[in-house]
Formats: structure tokens, C-alpha cells, sequence
């Protein structure tokens, strides 16, 4: 399982209007067609603010090692190892409380997503042409890299996609940002067989928009 941070450029008049459609955008790609789950923000929370949810007061909790003591359950009791003898400790990802900057106007994020759209682009074009060149006598390979490439210079949502324009449908940031949001998406995207390969042949090969 990898999880990818995807930013859905979406069309609302509110931050719920803006979660909802991102929601619905996505209901046309789970039960495993793309992804298995998907959460708003997820371990990807504040990348858009710069807020850090594991130092939120209300994303800690009891510890799990230890049960709040804050004492090891060894034969010699120490500090746990979790916690460091204070008895609390981070919750994971999936319990952290919602963040209202994982949904957020693009007009004052707009920075930090093209910079995501572009080191996306520049990263995966030279990682696509890097295997092409060493892997020139093996065909699937070249195959795959191209279809890599492809999707990438294209206007299809695929599971390689990092910023897509939802109302344009493109992996790009719209010039005209009236009414636009971005929300943040945590993807769980299951990795076939054991080769990365041959998840970039599966992303690649299931490229479709939603009707």
C-alpha cells in the first residue's frame, strides 16, 4: 500500500461545498478501481497552512504501550519506550481532528500547489526518462515509462496525478481561480505484485474520467 497526497481543484462556495465535491469527484474511482480508501487531509494534514497536526494538543492521547503510566510492562519496569515515561503520545493519522486548512481557497494557496504541481511534473518526466534510457532493451519497461509519461502530460486523473482540475479536467492550476478550492487528499493506492513497475503499468492503465 502507498498512500500518495493528491490536491483536488474544485469549484464551491464554501469549505463544506468544497469537501463534498472533492468527495463526490472521487466516488468515481474507489472500491479498488484506483484506490482502496482516501481521506481529506490524512497524513497529508496542513501541507497547505504549514499546521502541524502530531504537535495538536488534540491529536494526543493515552498511550497505547503502556496505557498512560508511562512505565514499560517488563519483567524491570522502565519508561516506555512510546511515551518516554510521560504516559501520552501522538494518535495516528487516521483519528486526527479535522483541519479546516485541508480545504482551502486556491487564491491564497495557489504558491504552494503549483510549486507541488511542478516538482510532481519535473520528478516523474525525469524518473520516466531515466528507466526509458537504462532499460532501452527491455520493451515492457519502455512500455510502461511512456504510458507513465503520458499520463502525466495529459489531462487524465489517474493515480499519478498530484494536482487535478476537477472542473477542467487537468492535471494543471487554472489560470481563472474565481471559486476554486483545494482540498487535500490522502490516497491508498495497493501496490500489484511486488514490482513499482507494474504499479505504474496498473495507474496508467485504468486512466478515465469520470462520466
Amino acid at each position: 500500500m502507498i498512500r500518495w497526497l493528491v490536491i483536488l481543484l474544485v469549484k464551491a462556495a464554501s469549505r463544506r461545498e468544497a469537501v463534498r465535491n472533492a468527495e463526490g469527484f472521487l466516488s468515481h474511482f474507489g472500491n479498488g478501481l484506483m484506490y482502496s480508501i482516501y481521506r481529506i487531509g490524512g497524513k497529508f494534514s496542513g501541507f497547505l497552512t504549514g499546521h502541524e497536526p502530531a504537535k495538536d494538543p488534540a491529536n494526543v492521547g493515552t498511550c497505547r504501550g503502556c496505557g498512560g503510566t508511562g512505565r514499560s510492562t517488563g519483567t524491570q519496569p522502565e519508561a516506555c519506550a512510546q511515551c518516554h515515561g510521560t504516559g501520552q503520545s501522538g494518535k495516528p493519522p487516521e483519528e486526527w481532528v479535522p483541519h479546516d486548512g485541508d480545504a482551502m481557497p486556491l487564491d491564497q494557496v495557489k504558491a504552494t500547489v503549483a510549486s507541488y504541481l511542478r516538482s510532481w511534473h519535473e520528478d516523474e518526466l525525469s524518473r520516466a526518462n531515466e528507466a526509458i534510457c537504462e532499460c532501452d532493451e527491455i520493451p515492457y519497461v519502455i512500455r510502461e515509462m511512456e504510458e507513465l509519461k503520458c499520463a502525466i502530460e495529459s489531462d487524465i486523473f489517474c493515480d499519478r496525478s498530484r494536482v487535478y482540475d476537477t472542473v477542467n479536467h487537468s492535471n494543471s492550476v487554472p489560470d481563472a481561480i474565481d471559486g476554486y478550492w483545494a482540498v487535500v487528499v490522502e490516497l491508498h493506492v495497493p501496490i500489484v505484485g511486488d514490482s513499482s513497475m507494474q504499479m505504474m503499468a496498473r495507474g496508467c492503465s485504468i486512466l478515465r474520467r469520470p462520466r
